[in-house]
């Protein structure tokens, strides 16, 4: 019977990680700005050179989140798809591989969207019943359209 035990705690896991993936960019997308903390660890590094041009590093999650609203609130939409999580937990953490595909757009003009794909590298770490990301990692493996220009765009979008 522990084995079974074992197995189905196994697969909570997973479910409650992919729950917390699925969240976090669900949240994103809508510009649920306030349902994301409660998804992160204290302190949260994300690292994507490509899209945000500076080196990755640890952030309190309200500097984490201020960034964000920046470089993504002026979007008119975003869609971050991430199917196929691979997910391998050892004790109270856990790391994801995901494929990643996600056009942002400013209008609804060839010029106004940036799409990129690849894949998500992503932590987490238990606490207590809850799974809460500490990295997420962006390998971009091509991408179509100017997102220095999109990203530009977006960010005159955002309003205080």
């Amino acid at each position: 019977m522990r084995d079974l035990t074992a197995r189905v705690n196994y697969l909570y896991d997973r479910a409650m990680i992919t729950d917390t993936i699925h969240r976090f960019f669900m949240a994103l997308d809508e510009k649920a700005w306030g349902d994301i903390p409660e998804l992160l660890a204290d302190e949260f590094l994300l690292s994507a050179a490509t899209v945000i041009g500076q080196a990755p590093r640890r952030q309190p999650v309200d500097e984490f989140i201020e960034g964000l609203i920046a470089r993504n609130g002026g979007f008119a939409g975003t869609t971050h798809l991430n199917p196929g999580h691979i997910i391998d937990i050892e004790g109270d953490k856990a790391h994801v591989k995901a494929h990643m595909y996600c056009p942002h757009w400013v209008d609804d003009t060839d010029a106004g969207m940036y799409l990129a794909y690849g894949r998500y590298y992503i932590d987490l770490v238990r606490e207590g019943e809850k799974w809460l990301l500490t990295d997420l990692i962006i390998h971009i493996d091509g991408a179509r359209g100017d997102a220095k220009a999109v990203y530009t765009a977006a960010a005159e979008r955002v309003t205080p």
